[in-house]
């Protein structure tokens, strides 16, 4: 578990409606506080330590949407635990920070429902 950190990752061509629900099945029951624009905000509700969600769907104009759980007690250990979790429950291509550090390179992990590789983020999404 993560507790108090947060968690960044990019869901490529997953609807907002269907992310909020994934995320209640991962954390437990939503409630939106906010909304700016298409970018929404939810706390959970019910637990001891609240975790913030922040969905911004259309990252740099494209078809990824940034999902970031801040605070509380998170149940992926990093970035790519989580996008692995997305990956094979949504069969969705995902992007997160790699586990081990690059040297400085905008290297990115891109996750599908059948493996993992090292992308930079300008690259076009591997199609399964």
């Amino acid at each position: 578990m993560n507790e108090g950190k947060d968690i960044e990752v990019y869901v490529e061509d997953v609807g907002v409606d269907r992310l909020i629900e994934w995320a209640g099945s991962a954390l437990g029951s939503l409630v939106q506080v906010d909304q700016m624009g298409d970018i929404r905000v939810f706390h959970t509700d019910g637990r001891p330590q609240r975790v913030a969600l922040t969905i911004t769907p259309g990252i740099e104009g494209g078809p990824f949407t940034s999902l970031h759980f801040i605070g509380g007690s998170l149940p992926w250990s990093a970035d790519a635990a989580c996008a692995r979790q997305i990956a094979r429950e949504l069969g969705a291509v995902v992007r997160s920070t790699p586990e081990v550090p690059t040297d400085g390179s905008e290297t990115w992990l891109e996750l599908t429902p059948t493996g993992e590789r090292s992308v930079p983020w300008e690259e076009a999404p591997k199609r399964e």
